[in-house]
């Protein structure tokens, strides 16, 4: 079980909760959650949040808070220094994740790191059904949604995760099928073409019975490395340059024990000036270097087969 009493340290303080840049839908959830129990306080967005959180926090009437004072600030979701932008440098009262540690880990009095945990929904669902009380069935409804956009459709999950499942249901008072529909809307045009071309254009490698795939996007690359995955690869990794340089990366079940994407990620995020880890399942890795994606890419490729090869 999670040990987030360090948070009750918290009461009577005004703190500001943030997660990663371009929060999704976790971080936010987790963000909103806390921001709820503690009162006084703040939810302050590196930068903005994504489409999908946008779209829910609209749905339960949230807002995020404008700059104001506070006395604390605690990290959710993050623990990348590279990854909270204009709170950089700062010295965290908490950095609270489950993601896997990065190289570049912000200064924090407290600091909770658990992979096992599907999301930090979860985690922050976890502490406060142990202070006992209710729960409002829009809090539930936003932890329920970050539990399963985190945890890749429970496909990275705890036993515990579906229990708390089956609970923020009830005290959100939905179905699982009510909130599945909203969080899997039908992919537009744009995200379809984008998916198609990726996985078209996707370069194939073997290592016995595995197979890696590579691609680049200009838009949509985690939907097309999930793509890849459904279409039969069993690691995918797939590109994309903006303003910054992004990959992707996905492993089937029967991959992701041998091939450990989250060390994979932290090198390609080396290469790209950046930073980058995840799951065994899902990870990611991003930075400034855009010239240097397809040499990142290439070095993803070539550590996948290795140690598939073994």
């Amino acid at each position: 079980m999670a040990d987030l009493s360090f948070l009750d340290l918290l009461r009577g303080r005004r703190t500001a909760f943030t997660f990663h840049s371009l929060g999704d839908v976790d971080g936010v959830a987790a963000a909103f959650a806390l921001k709820r129990h503690f009162g006084n306080s703040l939810v302050l967005p590196v930068d903005r949040v994504n489409s999908l959180s946008k779209k829910l926090l609209d749905y339960v009437g949230f807002s995020l808070d404008k700059e104001a004072h506070f006395d604390e600030i605690v990290a959710l979701d993050c623990n990348s220094e590279a990854l909270l932008g204009k709170f950089a440098g700062r010295r965290f009262f908490a950095v609270i994740d489950h993601h896997s540690r990065h190289a570049d880990p912000p200064l924090a009095r407290h600091r909770f790191i658990d992979e096992s945990y599907s999301s930090v929904s979860e985690m922050v669902y976890e502490y406060l059904r142990g202070k006992g009380g209710s729960i409002d069935h829009r809090i539930a409804f936003l932890l329920a949604c970050g539990i399963i956009t985190d945890s890749a459709g429970f496909r990275n999950s705890r036993t515990e995760t579906f229990a708390y499942m089956g609970e923020l249901l009830g005290h959100a008072q939905m179905e699982y099928s009510e909130i599945a529909e909203m969080l899997e809307p039908k992919p537009t045009r744009e995200t379809r073409l984008a998916v198609l071309k990726a996985c078209k254009d996707a370069e194939l490698s073997e290592a016995g019975e595995f197979v890696v795939a590579v691609s680049r996007a200009k838009s949509f690359e985690a939907a097309a490395a999930d793509a890849l995955i459904e279409a039969g690869a069993d690691v995918a990794f797939v590109g994309f340059a903006g303003k910054d340089a992004r990959i992707s990366a996905r492993a089937s079940r029967l991959a992701a024990g041998r091939v450990q994407l989250t060390a994979i990620m932290a090198q390609a995020g080396k290469v790209l000036g950046g930073s980058g880890g995840g799951h065994p399942g899902a990870a990611g890795a991003d930075g400034p270097k855009v010239s240097k994606l397809d040499d990142a890419l290439e070095e993803c490729c070539k550590l996948a087969l290795k140690r598939l090869g073994k």
